[in-house]
């Protein structure tokens, strides 16, 4: 019901307009004086207000000052009833925040429509005031939980979305897929290309997920998606995802190719904390990417202690240069012309105090290029010197045809995977073998296959004009002071076909 507060000094003119209210029933209450008047006013917050303005103590114009000067009773529709009709006091209301001034005497029909006036005017004027706040609200929910580029959700809606799906009581998985080197493409392109990637990957993903499914952007190249079902869908979801990625995308007549990797967490017998599901899931896009993107792993728990180690390894690194742990091997590499050593290969070897040798491949990853164009300009630099760059481990892991394209090797090292155990019936290997061999020649680069251990992976590389060899074929790595003696030993390395070829 509405509530009206009628103050008004003159008992029966306010008994009057009391009584009319009533009649229209309305709840009313009266004020003899302009201060009862504010006190009722602010203890009871009536929905509006009529005043006279002739009043002993406090008048009425007293009483709308002080009631515009609180929050609480600022905005209540206040309607002046008064003799005096002077444009002065009518302008003097209106100043203070008045909303209607009627004049003594006045008909009820001219009150009543005054107050019905008023009251619309305020509901109208609080529908207002409630669909800006719910509107700015609404605004302020998608700038906080929504992300900007994208439109999905973000990390902190990620929680909420977890628990609406995990209260089906259904098997979750929580995947975070990666973008392979996506900053190489920042890098190349800039940024505003990389944000229009971005855009364009999300509407692919869309297209590849179900409405059941959530994704979210967790920061960067880096989304989540929550997924239910078993093992086997969530492998069949993976699958499809990195399919879909794999297409290739077309921005402003360019195409541009990209992979992905997928971490997929546990389920719901590995526990249902979200940050468990993340913490799974990072570690298994970690597994998926360093063996070279482009797949799907799931969680194990030994992953956490391969990062545990992982961690302190890279601790330890930085600390390996000042305590002098760090050693240099020399392994030969041999001219296949005629089979003399033409320079070595050095290998970093770290001897911890702890741990003792510690194996490469466990070290020199945590070192592998993050920043190519930085990496660009220093081999550059090197080269200036006279120093020949080469390419490692040619066609596994990060040792790809996009790095031939973006930095100056002048030496290809072909990994012994090609040729390991090669016999005659290898056809695919030996044309691979082949190819790399004359793809290199015609780049201008000189080609070394690394790893050899047999006659037979020697005599298919001197047939194919491979320029040199290392491995333990002729000498394992050895440190300074056995290498020094090997080179000054006069050593050649001597087959049948090398000797043919002397003989030639």
């Amino acid at each position: 019901m509405t509530l009206i507060l009628v103050i008004e000094d003159d008992a029966i003119v306010r008994a009057n307009i009391l009584e009319l209210l009533e009649a229209e029933e309305f709840e009313v209450i009266g004020a003899p004086n302009g201060r009862q008047g504010v006190q009722l006013a602010s203890l009871h917050l009536p929905d509006l207000i009529i005043c006279d303005v002739m009043m002993p103590e406090l008048d009425g114009y007293g009483v709308l000052k002080a009631l515009r000067a609180s929050p609480e009773t600022a905005r209540i529709p206040f309607i002046f009833l008064t003799a005096k009709a002077e444009r002065l006091d009518w302008r003097q209301g209106r100043e203070l925040g008045a909303d209607d001034y009627l004049t003594k005497p006045c008909t009820p029909d001219e009150l009543l429509d005054a107050i019905s006036t008023r009251l619309e005017k305020q509901k109208t004027a609080v529908a207002h005031y409630t669909t800006a706040i719910q509107q700015a609200e609404s605004q302020l929910h998608r700038l906080i939980y929504y992300d900007r580029l994208t439109n999905l959700p973000n990390r902190l809606s990620l929680r909420d979305q977890f628990d609406r799906i995990e209260d089906r009581k259904e098997k979750i998985a929580v995947m975070v897929l990666g973008l392979d080197r996506f900053n190489r493409i920042n890098q190349s392109l800039g940024h505003a290309w990389g944000d229009e990637l971005l855009k364009a990957v999300v509407q692919r993903l869309r297209t590849c997920l179900s409405s059941q499914d959530v994704v979210v952007r967790l920061g960067a190249d880096r989304f989540a998606i929550i997924r239910v079902g078993d093992r086997l869908a969530q492998a069949e979801m993976a699958q499809a995802l990195l399919l879909c990625i794999n297409r290739p995308f077309t921005l402003e007549g360019r195409e541009i190719f990209l992979t992905a990797s997928i971490g997929i967490g546990g389920d719901r017998s590995d526990g249902e904390d979200l940050e468990k599901f993340l913490q799974g899931a990072r570690r298994a896009l970690g597994k998926a990417q360093q063996q070279g993107g482009n797949q799907y792993q799931f969680y194990t728990p030994d992953m956490d202690r391969d990062s545990t180690e992982t961690l302190a390894l890279e601790t330890s690194l930085r600390y390996a240069i000042a305590r002098e742990e760090l050693q240099v091997h020399y392994q030969p590499k041999v001219n296949l012309k005629d089979g003399r050593i033409v320079g070595a290969e050095a290998l970093l070897r770290w001897q911890h105090p702890e741990r003792g040798l510690v194996s490469p491949a466990k070290f020199i990853p945590i070192a592998i290029v993050s920043k190519a164009t930085m990496v660009q300009k220093t081999l550059k630099s090197w080269q200036k010197l006279g120093i020949k760059i080469a390419m490692d481990d040619f066609g596994t892991g990060y040792s790809g045809f996009n790095y031939l394209q973006v930095l100056p090797f002048d030496i290809l090292k072909i990994d012994r995977s090609f040729f390991q155990n090669i016999t005659g019936q290898d056809d695919r290997n030996i044309s691979l073998v082949k190819t790399i061999i004359q793809m290199a020649h015609k780049l201008q680069m000189q080609v070394i296959a690394e790893g050899v251990e047999r006659s037979a992976e020697l005599d298919l590389l001197w047939k194919y004009d491979c320029d040199e060899i290392q491995g333990y074929l002729f000498s394992p790595p050895l440190p300074g002071e056995a290498f020094q003696k090997l080179i000054l030993s006069g050593k050649i390395l001597s087959i049948n076909d090398v000797e043919k070829n002397k003989e030639k």
